[in-house]
């Protein structure tokens, strides 16, 4: 029989192409990823090998992760305290009244974050009635829970009677990781120029 005691012969090695050095920080750029448990400690992680602060608990106390509920899963993180849809959620609602001027609409919304995660500024809302539309476009961070008060005009033939709405995130299909999709949008069923 042939002793292969070098690592060749019928042994499937992948191939070292250098060392990578160094802490590596991965992210989305459309910051679409839910923040999870900070940790990540080896490649065969689970939950229950490492604790929050790095420490690795005590063979005595180590619990294999697939007899702890909720964690019978290999590799994939926890959400620690965070919750597990850690994210933002912007709405958008006309307050006030909408005021029918001679050639223009006038309107005042209230942009906010209803969601868990802070929102950079430069969010874009689209303002229409009919085929005309103006955008806005906020200008500050928006805290959980915070709000930006948006004031424009949309231009008015005269005649029209079609109904004003506001949708909030829309650029390429919206640009937010938002926990709730579905209430971006605020409408003014009856345009305040009928009356």
């Amino acid at each position: 029989p042939m002793v292969v005691d070098d690592g060749e012969g019928s042994v499937c090695r992948a191939a070292h192409l250098g060392k990578k050095q160094g802490i590596h920080v991965y992210a989305d750029a459309k910051d679409s990823w839910v923040y999870s448990r900070p940790i990540w400690n080896q490649h065969a992680y689970s939950v229950t090998n490492i604790n929050d602060d790095g420490s690795v608990p005590p063979r005595e106390e180590l619990v294999s992760n697939w007899l702890v509920e909720g964690f019978n899963h290999f590799r994939q993180n926890a959400q620690g305290q965070a919750g597990p849809v850690l994210a933002a959620d912007i709405t958008v609602k006309f307050v006030g009244e909408v005021e029918c001027a001679e050639s223009t609409l006038e309107w005042t919304l209230e942009v906010c974050n209803r969601g868990a995660l802070p929102v950079a500024p430069g969010i874009e809302v689209q303002v229409e009635a009919g085929e005309d539309v103006v955008s806005a476009t906020t200008t500050i961070e928006l805290a959980p829970s915070a709000c930006e008060v948006l004031v424009g005009s949309l231009p008015w033939d005269g005649e029209s009677k079609d109904p004003l709405s506001a949708t909030v995130d829309t650029a390429d299909g919206g640009e937010v990781f938002e926990c709730n999709e579905e209430n971006n949008t605020s409408q003014v069923l009856q345009n305040p120029c009928e009356l």
